[in-house]
């Protein structure tokens, strides 16, 4: 098995030399570790590829074939509609500060995997562009979220929320208050947290972060672990995060699963 990945806000390709997969494993200092977490932990662990980094280098030749467009299957957009509206009426009841409602899209055609990991790597130089197999699954996606980035004990996370075109969102002025109140619901929470378990922690100022057609409001938030403090416990408590489920965390990700 083979896990390739464009870090963020690089555009070249590495991959893990010796890879080793732990459903239920520890970080190994001493090699790079990528953990991937289900949003439902309590039904599904967290898996982590832990091996010796190493630059990709022929991701020019990793498929010469072009994307083709696809066509959506049929979507129940009345099913997704209903659930954005309970949770906009749950919110003004004041149950919810936010709740982040999602839906999936599936796709028809004959798709060629590897082409697209490569597109995603040429177009999306802010995000983290990750592709492996397993189980005879392929996995593949694009974020610019990083939710926990650790190097010995030296931490830092993003706290990514609010979305515009990126054409029309280059000026902070003129986002919205809806946009910056639930970027600041992030940021607040990660800041909690860290505060938590990290010593000398700073926020860094609100920006605006590129992605492809769109761009988010964007902190940094960094620490260094306290002593006796492990980024695994750290890295549970962070996740999920109010940018992916909502807030309070418990009760809206209970209202999400249900």
């Amino acid at each position: 098995m083979k896990f390739h990945w464009s870090p963020l806000g690089e555009s070249d390709v590495f991959s893990l030399k010796d890879i080793v997969n732990s459903k239920n494993g520890r970080f190994n200092p001493e090699n790079t570790n990528i953990v991937f977490a289900p949003f439902d932990t309590e039904s599904c662990d967290p898996i982590i590829f832990s091996g010796v980094k190493e630059r990709f280098l022929d991701i020019s030749e990793f498929s010469k074939k072009s994307v083709e467009i696809l066509d959506f299957s049929n979507q129940n957009f009345d099913k997704y509609r209903s659930s954005v509206e309970q949770a906009i009426s749950d919110c003004n009841k004041g149950l919810f500060s936010k709740i982040v409602v999602s839906r999936k899209k599936e796709i028809i055609g004959n798709i060629d995997l590897k082409a697209i990991f490569k597109v995603l790597v040429e177009q999306y130089s802010n995000s983290f562009v990750y592709y492996f197999e397993l189980g005879g699954v392929v996995y593949m996606g694009a974020t610019p979220e990083e939710l926990l980035k650790s190097n010995q004990g030296l931490c830092s996370s993003v706290s990514l929320a609010g979305t515009m075109l990126s054409s029309t969102g280059k000026n902070i002025d003129i986002w919205g208050a809806k946009e910056k109140k639930e970027q600041q619901i992030v940021t607040d929470y990660l800041e909690s947290k860290y505060s938590k378990f990290c010593s000398n922690v700073t926020v860094s100022e609100r920006t605006i972060k590129n992605n492809g057609p769109i761009c988010h409001l964007h902190n940094t938030i960094s620490g260094r672990l306290k002593t006796g403090k492990e980024v695994n416990a750290f890295l549970d408590e962070l996740h999920p995060t109010p940018a992916v489920c909502g807030f309070p965390k418990i009760e809206s990700k209970k209202w999400i699963l249900k």
